[in-house]
């Protein structure tokens, strides 16, 4: 009897393992805890006033982090978002049976960034928008244009145009997402006081470009705008290591695993693992040898100097 369950069990779980799923990105926009809207009053963490009047960004390159530390691309490359509408977008049908995380980029990136709007069919994100997403053919698409008034009664524009290929990052956020029937929801929440965290716009400013305040506006966007439904904050991804130069071996292992990287690399790390069930069992910074007491499939999620890099999952075998 025993033996027909665990059959039934694996004929069930691979079914499950199987099945194609939508996949969903949902990014509600947030001001102050309350559901953002044009012209309500936000503040900032300087005690800045603001109304916004215009909101729009441009995310690329969303990849869903699934089933052990898998990566695949959303089908869509580009969504533009409204500030008031925000996100609730289909990323593609995939299969997928846990999500683990989002990555995404603001902005639009190169070569792409460099593209002739025209050449794109009526519709795409990067086709030519009203008002104007597009800087001019050398310096692209603009990530992220936020305007609007501050100052006392709030009498004062402020506009941030912010653009540029070195203003282009990606981050990580990690969450477990929610299901809705078969399909699969990746819930962020997009807090827009964040956007001007440190930022003083209390005599109004105007800055379009890749640099000065529109620079530092991506910054936060990267860093500081965006959290998971389930509380996790972004973490920049470190794009100067490549994963494929961090191993751990052996895997499979009977308990041991260690470190293979240059030195360079090792300096900078520091691991965080997880159990199957997404525990956190342990967290290093300068121990390079991994002991596991029980058997099992674990992950290892690796930081450069604070930063996501990646996750790599190793089998302990009894």
């Amino acid at each position: 009897m025993k033996q027909i369950y665990i059959f039934l069990l694996t004929i069930l779980t691979a079914f499950g393992a199987n099945a194609q799923k939508d996949v969903y990105l949902k990014i509600d926009h947030l001001l102050n805890g309350q559901p953002f809207a044009f012209s309500a009053t936000g503040t900032n963490n300087l005690g800045n006033q603001f109304k916004v009047n215009r909101l729009q960004y441009y995310i690329s390159e969303v990849n869903i982090i699934h089933d052990g530390g898998m990566v695949t691309p959303a089908a869509t490359e580009y969504f533009l978002v409204d500030g008031q509408a925000g996100l609730n977008a289909m990323l593609g049908n995939f299969n997928i049976t846990t999500i683990e995380g989002v990555q995404l980029g603001i902005g639009v990136e190169d070569p792409a960034n460099h593209s002739d709007p025209s050449a794109y069919p009526v519709g795409h994100p990067l086709y030519p928008q009203m008002p104007s997403m597009h800087w001019g053919w050398q310096a692209g698409y603009r990530f992220v244009a936020m305007e609007g008034t501050s100052g006392n009664g709030f009498s004062q524009i402020f506009e941030f145009h912010a653009l540029g290929d070195v203003n282009y990052h990606m981050f990580t956020i990690n969450t477990a997402g929610s299901a809705m029937g078969n399909d699969l929801i990746i819930e962020l929440e997009a807090n827009m006081e964040m956007a001007l965290k440190n930022i003083d716009v209390s005599a109004g400013t105007i800055n379009h470009g890749e640099a000065g305040d529109a620079a530092k506006l991506l910054v936060n966007y990267n860093q500081a705008v965006f959290k998971s439904a389930d509380g996790n904050n972004s973490v920049s991804i470190n794009e100067n290591i490549d994963m494929n130069e961090v191993v751990f071996y052996p895997n499979p292992s009977n308990g041991h695993i260690a470190l293979k990287a240059n030195t360079q690399i090792k300096e900078s790390l520091t691991f965080e693992v997880k159990d199957i069930t997404g525990k956190t069992i342990d967290v290093q910074s300068s121990n390079l040898d991994f002991n596991f007491e029980t058997s099992g499939i674990y992950f290892i999620s690796i930081y450069s100097d604070r930063n996501y890099v990646g996750t790599k999952k190793v089998v302990i075998t009894d």
